[in-house]
């Protein structure tokens, strides 16, 4: 086959490192809309922050013995207007925009994304 058969639909090299971050919303926990959290230890120390063993209080139920991980705003939001291509920020890892290869707030972003989808799978690992 020739290029020219090639159908000209999306580039797979044509990505978005940041693609899940508008669906990190801290608004919700902010509001205390899931109860209260209260620090019962530190775990261990961790990239970026610390992992807590909290005391998660709600209406309703019982307290539950939960884990998150604590970090600064700033880390959170480190990639955050950096190169969002990964062709380009592979080619170019030195450039003072390239990623960090820790970023939180896609985690939290894919989480959340997870969580909010009617088929989420009961092994899956649980965020608010």
């Amino acid at each position: 086959a020739s290029s020219s058969d090639i159908s000209a639909g999306p580039s797979p090299q044509d990505t978005n490192l940041a693609a899940f971050h508008e669906f990190a919303l801290f608004q919700q926990l902010a509001e205390g809309r899931f109860g209260t959290f209260t620090k019962e230890k530190t775990l261990a120390e961790a990239i970026h922050g610390k992992v807590i063993a909290y005391r998660w209080t709600r209406d309703g139920h019982e307290d539950q013995l939960v884990v998150g991980k604590k970090m600064p705003s700033a880390k959170v939001r480190l990639n955050v207007g950096r190169l969002t291509n990964e062709q380009t920020a592979h080619q170019n890892p030195r450039h003072p925009a390239s990623p960090h290869a820790e970023d939180a707030l896609t985690e939290i972003g894919v989480l959340s994304y997870l969580r909010s989808q009617p088929d989420l799978p009961v092994f899956l690992l649980r965020m608010l």
